[in-house]
């Protein structure tokens, strides 16, 4: 743009010089012959100022189509590249949302999660509910039957809370054999219920490997938001009861 600016200014002088010397040239001329060759001649000049513009011009717009053509096709392949990473992105998200071993909510997920309910919690007062569940004897599993049967043992305790908990609450492993349940908008007393509820369902199920059978036990720890608690509080809390859970004899649901 600025290249053409520069051309048609100089186009604009040229005719410019041109015709004041043409003008001068007509006051001083003595005869007519003497006055058409002169104008011949400063006619001339501008037909091949201008042609020559006329030919930049012809150029400037090859080399524009050129250049749009390639912009063009980089704006393209940005285009596909961004959907590829979206697509890349969106994948990882997912990844780092879901715990590979056992398939819940992963830990990444459960401080997102728990950073939003808490957030809800205090907008709108509606009672959080806090537990925090860990497999009883976990470490005796691995260490007598092998990490295979932990592993196995971990997705099928993961599987049973996700099949009986409520489709509102939250399911996430916190790592090892420990996991975390958020009951959004529900008391302390129906959060105990329904948290006895689910240690039951553990306590019944039979675990088995290579024709062993092992009967699973998991303890619980609740608490509920307070005011004035942050989210790290509510956790505390919880753990502190699970770990009087497993003081107490474990297989059981403790409140804090």
């Amino acid at each position: 743009a600025q290249s053409r600016r520069d051309d048609a200014l100089g186009l604009e002088q040229t005719i410019e010089t041109e015709m004041s010397v043409l003008l001068r040239e007509v006051d001083q001329s003595p005869d007519i012959d003497a006055l058409k060759s002169k104008v011949q001649t400063r006619l001339d000049a501008v037909t091949e100022r201008l042609r020559d513009f006329r030919e930049t011009e012809e150029r400037r717009y090859a080399e524009n189509e050129r250049r749009a053509g390639e912009l063009n096709e980089e704006v393209r392949q940005l285009k596909t590249r961004t959907a590829q990473l979206t697509e890349l992105c969106a994948a990882q998200e997912k990844r780092l949302l879901i715990d590979s071993l056992t398939g819940v909510h992963s830990r990444y997920a459960y401080d997102r999660r728990h950073a939003e309910d808490h957030q809800r919690w205090q907008r709108t007062g509606q009672p959080l509910c806090y537990s925090i569940w860990d497999i009883d004897g976990f470490k005796r599993v691995n260490d007598r039957l092998g990490h295979e049967a932990g592993d196995r043992l971990l997705r099928a305790v993961a599987e049973l809370l996700t099949r009986h908990k409520r489709e509102s609450d939250f399911l996430a492993r916190l790592g090892g054999e420990e996991f975390v349940l958020l009951l959004p908008s529900t008391s302390l007393d129906l959060g105990a219920s329904l948290a006895d509820r689910l240690r039951r369902v553990i306590e019944a199920a039979t675990f088995q490997h290579k024709g062993q059978r092992e009967q699973i036990t998991i303890s619980c720890g609740l608490t509920q938001a307070r005011e004035g608690d942050t989210p790290d509080d509510v956790y505390d809390r919880a753990d502190r009861a699970l770990y009087a859970a497993k003081e107490q004899g474990r297989n059981r649901c403790v409140i804090a």
